[in-house]
């Protein structure tokens, strides 16, 4: 696989810290370097992980129907007790599980969540960054 420059790839440490955004590219635009080069130019943002085709940015910039984009809350670590008790804490009863570049099952990550009727939704993004995985907690 061909790689974009590594300052493309700069590690994004506590992104909801850093970065309010994460966008992520899907379809063509994950098949083309190039294209989620100027995607990451475009939101003057950085590639959570060279293999990951989500950019984390500030930018709110609508790129259209081959990206989507999530609000972060919290990034984290993956770490199954500490994002169920986030989540508790925001009053989020109902998750959408989605994951890039790991091998956790969303299936299973949301029914071990057991989380206690609420009235709050969010998606959970689960994503690896260089050899660990992290979760991102982001606005429905």
């Amino acid at each position: 696989m061909t790689s974009l420059p590594t300052r493309d790839f700069e590690f994004v440490e506590a992104v909801g810290q850093r970065h309010r955004l994460v966008v992520g590219a899907f379809g063509e635009i994950e098949r083309q370097l190039v294209t989620l080069g100027e995607v990451v130019d475009r939101l003057a943002g950085r590639l959570l992980d060279p293999h990951v085709a989500y950019v984390s940015t500030d930018q709110g910039t609508e790129l259209g129907p081959l990206t989507a984009r999530f609000a972060v809350r919290h990034a984290l670590p993956y770490d199954l007790d500490r994002l169920r008790a986030l989540l508790v804490d925001d009053g989020i009863g109902t998750v959408v599980v989605k994951k890039r570049a790991t091998s956790l099952d969303v299936d299973d990550v949301r029914r071990r969540l057991r989380l206690p009727p609420a009235a709050g939704t969010a998606v959970v993004l689960l994503a690896r960054i260089g050899d660990d995985p992290w979760a991102f907690v982001a606005s429905a």
